[in-house]
């Protein structure tokens, strides 16, 4: 049985986002897969079949986007500049300041300095959130061959996570599994 259910524009949203975030992160058949999905998360209603796909190619995609992360942790160098170029300029001088007044650092550290709440901004913090995902999805197509030792460390961390945490919940609802692949995050291991 495959139910059908009718998506709210949030949740349809949420998944179109989702899709878009993950394309860059594909190749081949499964970028041609997700973007058929993209197109049926367009429509109005939505079945468990499309969800079980959405988790599976988040689950596919999750080692790619775990291993970009981690090498712009490792290589601020090649953070910094594709960042800074894509930022608004007022937060483009408010970030350079506060690197030079901080000492270069890496991004992450940078906006935890105490001087970042006193010079981002609600804006400028948002304007951040909202242009790493796509800095990343740039980094994976740019320097996608030295990424090799973070994705297979990444698709050792989502063997160990889906080992120890599949099926942590009832069925209808995203186990702890599912959830850090559809949001990148990696959960506490649930203690017995």
């Amino acid at each position: 049985m495959n139910p059908l259910r009718t998506l709210s524009d949030e949740a349809k949203y949420v998944r179109l986002d989702a899709l878009m975030a993950w394309w860059p992160y594909a190749e081949g058949s499964l970028r041609t897969s997700i973007e058929a999905l993209l197109e049926e998360a367009k429509q109005e209603v939505w079945s468990e079949t499309q969800e079980r796909e959405l988790i599976r190619y988040a689950e596919a995609t999750w080692p790619a986007r775990r291993a970009v992360q981690r090498f712009a942790l490792a290589h601020p160098e090649a953070l910094w500049p594709v960042f800074i170029a894509r930022c608004l300029p007022t937060t483009q001088v408010l970030l350079q300041r506060l690197s030079e007044a901080a000492g270069h650092q890496k991004l992450s550290e940078l906006l935890r300095v105490p001087q970042a709440d006193f010079a981002l901004h609600e804006p400028q913090r948002v304007e951040i959130e909202l242009l790493l995902p796509q800095i990343y999805a740039l980094l994976w197509r740019d320097v996608r061959s030295e990424m090799d030792p973070y994705l297979r460390e990444a698709e050792q961390e989502r063997a160990e996570m889906q080992a120890s945490l599949h099926g942590t919940v009832a069925a209808g609802a995203l186990s702890a599994y599912e959830h850090a692949m559809m949001y990148g995050e990696r959960p506490e291991t649930p203690r017995n």
